[in-house]
């Protein structure tokens, strides 16, 4: 299922749950901060490469390491954020087995595993070579696809989840702590307390492991220990009317290949 956080208060909710200055009028920025707003899914990493990201915090450099940023140029910020649909995290023990032709396999990979992972093409496509070899049958050419093949796939991105995968992971692992079921629509009170939880998890920067192996093992399992009760009662009124999200705006669909 899909799910759209395209409503801009998100960025308001991010700005009031950051460290700032002692006047309140600057949130503040290390270096590892920046790097994990990458990591985490908030930059369209599709449309971003990480040096323009980090980039565009260069006017804002105080000192080494530290980065004062207003509420304007934060805002502005918005212009880099992944705005497209969220999808449940791919789960390659559930590829359909059997053998698949070359066409099959190529389509597999570039609809399921290339947009969950974050090796560079090089490796990726060495990654993908030595499979299809592995377990290719010579006498039909035909890649058989099992339990040894889909665990190759799980464990490439368990090991390296792109950007998209960790929000993936990040706002599913907000709705199984929700305890919302995922096959009926979310309802306006449900929706916000997404919106705000995933906004509070985001601005804790420097508490995600920077090892992005560690972070998938660690960070996201610590997630599912939070219980409903407790996110519940973090939300006030007014994070809810602030992060409310429109039925319109945040759906979570199956999305074919790629689970």
């Amino acid at each position: 299922m899909g799910l759209n956080l395209s409503n801009n208060d998100i960025m308001i909710h991010l700005w009031e749950n950051m460290k700032k200055t002692s006047d309140g009028q600057y949130a503040i920025y290390s270096n590892d901060d920046i790097q994990q707003l990458w990591t985490l899914g908030f930059v369209d990493t599709a449309r971003i490469d990480r040096p323009t990201w980090h980039q565009a915090f260069s006017t804002f450099k105080q000192q080494e390491n530290i980065y004062h940023v207003s509420l304007e140029a934060f805002l502005s910020l918005d212009d880099y954020r992944y705005k497209g649909e969220i999808f449940q995290p791919f789960d390659a023990m559930a590829i359909n087995e059997g053998k698949y032709t070359e066409q099959g396999f190529n389509d597999l990979i570039d609809a399921s595993i290339r947009p969950s992972c974050n090796l560079n093409a090089s490796a990726f496509n060495q990654f993908s070579a030595d499979l299809m070899a592995d377990f290719q049958d010579p006498s039909d050419q035909l890649i058989l696809i099992k339990k040894p093949a889909k665990k190759r796939f799980n464990d490439l991105l368990y090991k390296h989840p792109s950007p998209l995968r960790n929000l993936e992971i990040l706002i599913n692992s907000m709705i199984d702590c929700l305890g919302i079921d995922i096959a009926s629509e979310l309802d306006d009170a449900e929706s916000a307390q997404i919106a705000s939880e995933t906004a509070r998890q985001m601005s804790q920067f420097s508490a995600v492991p920077s090892n992005i192996a560690e972070k998938s093992a660690h960070n996201f399992q610590q997630l599912q220990n939070v219980k409903k009760e407790a996110l519940s009662e973090s939300i006030s009124e007014t994070e809810k009317k602030a992060t409310s999200v429109s039925l319109k705006d945040i759906r979570r669909m199956k999305r074919g290949l790629r689970g």
